[in-house]
């Protein structure tokens, strides 16, 4: 697998891609503001420095950066937590809320999830604001926070069963500790979740114990919201001004109102709230998220870069694009991140051969060399710009080039918009991981690529893409004939190409190219620094 093509990921200052496919940049604070967040920030950096291998110290810097809307760089700190501390909840807790804000749901499901483990039967613990309130009492707990962030993770991937069991023990926990705040917002999530579940009685006993004197110190909006469900929503209009306070009350406050219009039989008023909420600049607030969530699911589902609807040339049902969608999400951050260009390359020891088979695979030549390089792609080369109107096999001369997806192709808009996508399941030596299978549109002339992009699920990560030639020659559509590509994660978080090859005809010059076996070509990293690659 060759890296070459321009890559259209994200553009400068964006963090991440909403729901729907745009690139959110983290908005601009007041000068005031921003100036106290780098402070501070910078505080937590003397204290990192000072005691690097210090849990504490590495939280609170991960927490301070994500403040001024370095989420990708406080992901990286925690997981750098992880790896110095992996039995610190608290590491997979404030990773897994930034993965949610990066709508990484699947990875923030996975490390919640393992954060709730490792915190069962122990005693819980008050966490420390970052942003303390007014009076400064701190209104959560470790374990209520995992179990907040993890309700919400799967409600906002629609598995509102899921995050009703989850909401339930949070609220029950709340109410064993007198906890009005934690109590009001749990109660919230636990309530729509039901409520999307189909369960309206169960949900209307949520709101019995909620009051108006429940003295709440920093969820007021959740317990207004609560206390017109109860109302059957009669301060319902109290959603104006979405856009013009930005404030992320305001937003959470709408999210609440448009999915009580949706609930209740309303989803066009519903759908026009959670447009104005997208039109607020506080897109990592988590009404947003889920007014984005909602917006995905009800009126198109899309791949980054590409829209997937029953009009697409592709054929696919929502239900199946939203399924391939969330495949998508896993295969790109590892596909970003091969085809990144970053400072301070790894030093890796590269072998890379060419072989040459006859027909029956038996060998009949082959050369390897090894090196050493810094580099992040040791395995780069060009392709050509004419993809789209040569195709993927070219005559150049008296020789068939044959050309293979990198990550920086398959991650592009010319490449989104010319394959279709589904969801398969492996089998044999791929048993156990989630395939997002791609082909060209039905009537494409040009030699093209199919293939597999295989995902592990339980961690939502892209192990291996593997892919054969379309239309052309017979020879380069035979058994065993193609390209595979494997990642693997580097200590620092980044990804790389650990292994590639490419089988391709070998056609002999003259007329008719007469086929004359197989020429395998490709390479692998043996080692990373001093240290072999890892697979964790």
């Amino acid at each position: 697998m060759t890296r070459g093509a321009a890559q259209e990921s994200l553009p400068p200052g964006a963090e991440t891609r909403s729901l729907l496919g745009q690139p959110l940049v983290p908005p601009a604070l007041p000068p005031a503001v921003r100036e106290a967040y780098e402070r501070r920030l910078a505080e937590a950096r003397r204290g990192y420095e000072h005691t690097p291998n210090d849990a504490d110290s590495l939280i609170w810097l991960g927490r301070r950066t994500a403040y001024l809307g370095r989420y990708r760089e406080a992901i990286a700190l925690f997981g750098e937590g992880i790896r110095k501390h992996p039995d610190d909840a608290r590491m997979y807790r404030h990773r897994g809320h930034r993965y949610i804000t990066l709508r990484r749901l699947d990875l923030a499901i996975a490390d919640l999830e393992r954060a709730d483990r490792l915190e069962r039967g122990k005693p819980d613990s008050v966490e420390p604001d970052g942003l303390p309130n007014a009076q400064g009492i701190p209104t959560s707990t470790l374990q209520s926070n995992i179990r907040y962030h993890l309700g919400l993770a799967y409600y906002l991937e629609g598995r509102f069963d899921r995050a009703a069991e989850v909401f339930r023990r949070d609220v029950a926990a709340a109410r064993e500790r007198g906890n009005a705040d934690m109590l009001v917002a749990s109660s919230h999530w636990l309530y729509m979740a039901l409520r999307r579940s189909g369960k309206p009685a169960e949900a209307a006993r949520v709101l019995d114990p909620i009051t108006s004197q429940l003295a709440v110190i920093e969820n007021g909006v959740y317990r207004d919201l609560l206390l017109m469900y109860r109302s059957d929503g009669r301060s319902a209009g109290q959603t104006v001004g979405i856009a013009d306070s930005g404030s992320v009350e305001d937003v959470t406050r709408a999210y609440g109102v448009g999915n009580w219009h949706l609930y209740n039989g309303r989803p066009e008023q519903a759908n026009a709230i959670f447009r104005r909420i997208l039109e607020s600049p506080q897109w990592s607030a988590f009404g947003y998220i889920a007014a984005e969530a909602e917006l995905a699911r009800k009126r198109e589902t899309r791949l980054p870069n590409l829209r997937v609807s029953v009009r697409t040339p592709c054929e696919v049902h929502p239900e199946t694009a939203a399924e391939t969608a969330e495949l998508w999400l896993a295969a790109r951050q590892t596909l970003e991140s091969a085809a990144r260009e970053t400072e301070g390359a790894p030093t890796l020891l590269v072998r890379e051969w060419r072989r040459t088979l006859d027909g029956a695979l038996r060998l009949r030549w082959e050369r390897s060399d090894t090196a050493f390089a810094r580099t992040l792609h040791p395995f780069e080369k060009p392709l050509p710009g004419n993809l789209e109107r040569a195709g993927y096999i070219q005559q150049r001369g008296w020789t068939t080039v044959f050309y293979g997806p990198d990550a920086g192709l398959l991650i592009s808009e010319r490449f989104l918009r010319r394959h279709c996508f589904s969801r398969i399941a492996g089998s044999g030596a791929s048993a156990g991981l989630v395939g997002l299978a791609f082909a060209p549109l039905a009537g494409t002339r040009e030699t093209d690529v199919a293939g597999v992009l295989w995902i592990d699920p339980a961690r939502g990560e892209l192990r291996h893409v593997e892919y054969g030639w379309t239309g052309g020659l017979e020879e380069a559509r035979a058994p065993g004939v193609g390209g595979r590509a494997d990642f693997v994660r580097l200590k620092t978080g980044g990804w790389i190409i650990q292994r590639w090859n490419i089988r391709m005809p070998r056609l002999e010059a003259g007329l008719g190219h007469r086929f004359d076996g197989y020429t395998d070509q490709g390479g692998e990293v043996l080692a990373i620094s001093n240290g072999k690659p890892r697979r964790d």
